[in-house]
């Protein structure tokens, strides 16, 4: 299962991911383009350590 799209990378997941984990948002993306880019929500851990549910979970 891939977290990103290959034109469009928004979110990657950790290296010790499980099918099923929360992929983390790039930094490259703010929070404001994250609220409307995953309608599931994130948790902002830290202002550039943000993580969203699995995108076709």
């Amino acid at each position: 299962m891939r977290c990103s799209s290959r034109t469009t990378i928004r979110s990657r997941p950790p290296a010790n991911w499980k099918d099923g984990d929360d992929c983390v948002i790039v930094p490259a993306v703010s929070s404001e383009d994250a609220k409307g880019k995953f309608p599931k929500g994130f948790t902002e851990v830290r202002p550039y350590l943000r993580l969203t549910p699995q995108p076709n979970k």
